[in-house]
């Protein structure tokens, strides 16, 4: 079964071909290798599930006109740069205000050694002026 002329914006299917195409698509479901589906999953809750005690890395990256912040949030702290590189300071502030702050050096790399325990937002401001603050993220 194949799309007629590469036009796949309307059904290419007759009633008889559609109940078969869903067979196979349910049978190669049922064939994916119960390793390969465990690792997905695991590689979906890594960071969003948390248990204390447990060293978790979630790396997460925000694109800004001009200006990307790469993060990457440990139990114990988090780590990150400013591409291009540049100057200027960071701050992370939960729902009760400011948590914590950094000096973001001329590679564009912080550290913030107090992570906060619940949902956050980062403020970042470049030496150059520029301002962005992220949405918030569940810790």
């Amino acid at each position: 079964m194949a799309c007629p002329d590469d036009d796949c914006s309307a059904p290419w299917w007759s009633d008889g071909e559609l109940p078969a195409a869903v067979d196979q698509a349910l049978r190669a479901a049922r064939e994916v290798p119960d390793g390969f589906v465990a690792a997905g999953r695991a590689v979906y809750d890594v960071g969003w599930r948390h248990t204390p005690g447990e060293a978790t890395l979630r790396g997460i990256t925000f694109i800004a006109a001009g200006l990307t912040i790469e993060l990457e949030v440990l139990a114990e702290r988090m780590v990150g740069q400013i591409l291009p590189p540049c100057t200027g300071r960071v701050e992370v502030s939960d729902d009760t205000g400011l948590t914590s702050g950094a000096t973001v050096d001329p590679s564009g790399c912080f550290e913030l050694c107090d992570p906060p325990v619940r949902a956050f937002r980062l403020y970042c401001r470049t030496d150059s002026g520029t301002d962005v603050r992220t949405g918030w993220l569940p810790r």
